[in-house]
């Protein structure tokens, strides 16, 4: 059992700027899903709608891609 006097912690508070990184997860997100929208758009040859900024975020996906035969996928 160890000896619980002579333990020792190193603690260091730190102050998290929950805004700021919410919004650098946000920016990332965003370009996290233009990336896919330009591979749907310019490998696959697919039409895309940007639902979670057209729409917002309760259509429960971001990304609608139209395949050639009009068949839709759903990216979240």
């Amino acid at each position: 059992m160890p000896n619980k006097i002579s333990e020792s912690r190193n603690f260091f508070a730190t102050k998290v700027d929950y805004t700021e990184n919410s919004k650098k997860n946000s920016e990332l997100g965003l370009k996290g899903e233009l990336l896919v929208i330009n591979h749907l758009q310019n490998v696959l040859g697919y039409d895309t709608i940007h639902t979670s900024t057209i729409e917002g975020d309760g259509t429960g996906y971001d990304i609608e891609a139209i395949k050639k035969d009009g068949t839709s996928i759903y990216r979240g």
